[in-house]
């Protein structure tokens, strides 16, 4: 939890995954806050995304999603 202040000089945003958040997202809304609290990165959590899709693929579609909605950001600003 000590690197959170300084992640936002690597990385433009969070994704969290968590293998049975569709039952009990519990554990990614915890984590969610966490960076919130200590960041301005947005943050994206995989049971958001879908509750039907198994625990890696719902991880795969939350960076995608991700870094699609990253891509897009900057090509707005060109």
């Amino acid at each position: 939890m000590a690197a959170l202040p300084t992640l936002a000089d690597t990385v433009s945003g969070v994704a969290v995954a968590s293998y049975f958040a569709v039952r009990n997202p519990e554990h990614e809304i915890a984590a969610r806050g966490l960076i919130r609290e200590q960041t301005e990165l947005p943050v994206t959590c995989s049971h958001e995304l879908s509750s039907k899709l198994g625990g890696p693929s719902r991880a795969l579609a939350v960076l995608l999603a991700k870094a699609a909605n990253e891509r897009a950001k900057r090509k707005a600003k060109q």
